[in-house]
């Protein structure tokens, strides 16, 4: 009894994928180097805005055009979306996010390095075992001095000639 039964998951085909729907506001589900994207078009966008601003107050409606930037943003923050407008942040989170990556790509070349090190000492310490006599034979000979019970045998030393 208990065969494969109907209900439950079938085995291999879980989904983990979360759907953007269930997902909480801006916690979005995205690629990665999404946030780093995302940080550099707002900060475009600001410098637009301010170059506007400028335009404007050259040919004298800089008060109309800050106005108009104004209540654009307090309408976007009306419908409850999300206005990033300062640009200190805005460079901080990009820098931080630099350094965040900078030091990751160090830890990486330094794991790589290790990685290599090790390998290279494997290496080594093989050879060096490979080189090394074997067996019983060199166990003798270690044992063994040149010229006594050594390399010649008894034939010099007590022997009978």
């Amino acid at each position: 009894g208990g065969g494969g039964g109907g209900g439950g998951p079938e085995a291999g085909r879980l989904e983990f994928s979360q759907k953007e729907s269930v997902v909480p506001f801006e916690a979005g589900v995205g690629r990665r180097g999404d946030k780093v994207r995302r940080l550099r078009s707002e900060l475009r966008k600001q410098e637009a805005e301010a170059g506007k601003v400028r335009r404007a107050e050259a040919e004298g409606r800089g008060d109309e055009a800050r106005k108009d930037l104004a209540l654009q943003k307090a309408l976007k923050r009306a419908r409850g979306e999300k206005v990033h407008d300062d640009v200190g942040k805005l460079r901080k989170a990009q820098k931080s996010l630099e350094m965040k990556r900078k030091k990751g790509k160090d830890k990486w070349e330094q794991l790589k390095k290790e990685e290599k090190q090790q390998k290279d000492d494997k290496q080594q310490k093989r050879k060096e075992n490979l080189a090394k006599p074997r067996g019983k034979k060199a166990k003798l000979r270690a044992e063994q001095r040149e010229g006594f019970e050594g390399k010649h045998g008894a034939s010099f030393i007590n022997s009978e000639k």
